[in-house]
């Protein structure tokens, strides 16, 4: 494996990978185990974008296991990071998933906001997530 060989990014990597597919299988307590792995990895490695990517997926993970505060810490680092770096796609993905839990706390006021600077930011890009805020923003009443 890549950890016997001392490539820590490809570890983290796979490691990303293995958690998806636990997630995937329901396994959520396996694949939290694997995202908290990859994330020191990226963070050890000083990769802010890994950092800030593995903090979204750890987010979601929390957010739906309805760990809203947890989700909330974690998305809140990410965008820090992905504002700090640039990261735009990324930041927008930390703005949308901070909307769903300002959301499902009952700030409708928040919520739509964040999902409004997150459709900026994905339509900019022309990224088909942009579908998603919009989305939350009819849900909202914010059409």
């Amino acid at each position: 494996m890549q950890k016997e060989l001392g490539d820590k990014q490809g570890t983290a990597v796979t490691l990303q990978a293995l958690g998806f597919i636990e997630s995937q299988q329901g396994n959520y307590a396996a694949a939290r185990t694997y995202y908290e792995q990859a994330l020191a990895l990226a963070k050890e490695l000083g990769n802010k974008q890994g950092t800030a990517a593995t903090l979204q997926t750890l987010g979601m993970l929390e957010l739906n296991g309805g760990n809203i505060d947890q989700a909330e810490r974690n998305f809140r680092e990410g965008l820090a990071i992905a504002q700090q770096i640039g990261a735009k796609y990324l930041t927008a993905g930390h703005q949308y998933s901070l909307a769903r839990v300002e959301a499902r706390k009952g700030n409708r006021a928040a919520a739509a906001e964040l999902a409004r600077a997150a459709l900026a930011l994905w339509e900019e890009l022309h990224a088909p997530e942009a579908e998603w805020a919009r989305k939350l923003l009819a849900e909202l009443g914010e059409e």
